[in-house]
């Protein structure tokens, strides 16, 4: 088929129509993949927010145990304390931070007998696709982990409460 000087097939159709959607279609996709991709700084203030906002939770829950005698059962005990909805929602996976289960259950002998700077008291889900959390521990300070490391504390904590 020849191809003449106006970018016609000698049969009519167009090559310019073809060559311009395909044009159209890289474009497009290449934008879908630059508008997907979180720029590394917003990235870190991310983690930063949900750091701060599970430290901020922390500190509710240990309110709430000074004024209840024990750890609370849900999350929303928590919130009943603190009344920030905002602070629930992890601004990375946009899903809501996981108290741990079983404090609740315990004493404050069964709990002091726990090491506070590696008890997990609440967590985000996974932020990463190798599987980092951000975790608040029971001594109020938080941090991003690895999914190693949180599966061994979590090991660590149901052994120590069975």
């Amino acid at each position: 088929m020849a191809v003449n000087h106006v970018g016609k097939t000698s049969n009519g159709k167009m090559v310019g129509i073809v060559a311009g959607a395909v044009v159209l279609l890289l474009a497009l996709v290449g934008g879908i993949a630059f508008f997907t991709k979180i720029d590394p700084a917003k990235q870190t203030a991310l983690r930063s927010q949900s750091t701060n906002n599970l430290k901020q939770l922390a500190l509710g829950v240990e309110m709430f145990v000074n004024e209840n005698g024990k750890h609370p059962a849900s999350i929303d005990d928590v919130n009943a304390i603190l009344l920030q909805d905002d602070l629930l929602i992890c601004p990375i996976s946009e899903k809501p931070y996981i108290l741990v289960g079983g404090l609740d259950k315990l004493n404050r002998s069964q709990i002091s007998s726990l090491n506070p700077a590696q008890t997990i008291l609440l967590h985000s889900e996974p932020i990463s696709g190798d599987g980092q959390r951000i975790v608040a521990y029971l001594d109020g300070h938080a941090e991003v982990v690895t999914d190693e490391v949180f599966k061994k504390q979590r090991e660590d904590f149901d052994s120590a409460i069975k």
